[in-house]
């Protein structure tokens, strides 16, 4: 089953009988969990969050890997973070 929107799309995978085998979901520009949020603005104070992409990714009703990849702007300056919902880490990307 897929589902798609302007935001972004979810791919659900099930067996003959209905069960969730796996999904796959990734939106753009949603709302940032608070921890998250919070976490960057205190390791770059004067950065402004331009945009973000999330990530999950389940195997059953279990999600396996969930992160949120926040491009940040400061000054004349761009940089991609990635925040690892599951370890609750900031780490660079690219």
């Amino acid at each position: 089953v897929s589902f798609k929107s302007t935001k972004g799309h979810l791919l659900a995978n099930f067996d003959g009988d209905g069960d969730l085998i796996s999904s796959f979901q990734k939106f753009k520009n949603v709302r940032l969990p608070e921890d998250a949020r919070m976490q960057i603005l205190q390791q770059y104070r004067d950065a402004v969050i331009t945009g973000n992409k999330h990530v999950a990714i389940s195997k059953g009703w279990d999600v396996q890997k969930e992160f949120y990849k926040v491009k940040l702007r400061d000054g004349d300056k761009t940089r991609t973070v990635k925040v690892n919902k599951d370890r609750g880490a900031i780490t660079y990307v690219g």
